[in-house]
């Protein structure tokens, strides 16, 4: 995957709430923390997502959020697959591309976009592979936990190589995140590979808190029954 950045300058604007085809949506924190933050400067995060084409791919809904603290923002591609997030300057930030199902688009996550100064991102969309499963304890399904995907290499040997020496293209299309819904079923389109797969569990305190398996995806793949 290519990535490119670079900056721009931007006129100030007033932070807009929209949804489905809008440019923004909520600012997700309240109270002193972001009055103090809104006589801040604002900053433009923006982009264009692109098929191997060059052409732009519209409808898909990105996420925006600050990696230590409180924003958190959610828009969708326009027509010209563009998308664009004004916010206070903040720290850093991670951009989450997540396309429906059906598109068989991958699913893209991209670490440490600076949060104090204006970005343009231009993201190539990959095709992936469907991995689906559930996750359970004692055979009932368990909504709302956090599914993890992240790419691992292996050395000769078998062991895993560091995950910071990953190339970056890889780190960003290898993986995704997802919720569980109804009955503990989950489903994300990550690309092919070594797979590491966690479950994190923030909502059953009398449940493990993170089960990790490790998987190698070559086409579409239903894990089955994860247990937790």
């Amino acid at each position: 995957m290519k990535l490119k950045f670079f900056t721009a300058n931007v006129p100030l604007l007033s932070l807009m709430v929209g949804l489905l085809g809008a440019s923004f949506v909520s600012l997700c924190s309240s109270g002193p923390a972001l009055a103090e933050r809104q006589t801040q400067a604002v900053v433009r995060t923006s982009g264009r997502l692109v098929n191997l084409k060059g052409d732009g791919v519209p409808n898909i809904p990105v996420y925006l959020w600050e990696q230590k603290g409180e924003l958190s923002l959610a828009a969708k591609s326009k027509a010209d697959g563009g998308f664009s997030f004004e916010h206070p300057a903040c720290s850093a930030l991670t951009l989450e591309i997540l396309p429906p199902v059906k598109t068989s688009y991958a699913c893209a996550l991209i670490d440490d976009v600076p949060g104090d100064e204006n970005r343009k991102l231009i993201v190539d969309m990959h095709m992936g592979h469907l991995i689906s499963g559930r996750v359970t304890h004692d055979g009932k399904g368990l909504k709302g936990i956090l599914v993890k995907v992240r790419p691992v290499e292996l050395n000769k040997h078998g062991g895993q190589i560091d995950y910071s020496s990953l190339e970056r293209s890889e780190k960003i299309h290898g993986g995704g995140t997802t919720i569980t819904g109804k009955d503990g079923a989950f489903t994300l389109v990550i690309t092919p590979g070594h797979k590491q797969l966690s479950i994190i569990n923030n909502k059953y305190p009398k449940f493990e808190k993170k089960v990790e398996h490790n998987l190698t995806v070559r086409e579409n793949l239903n894990v089955g029954a994860l247990h937790l």
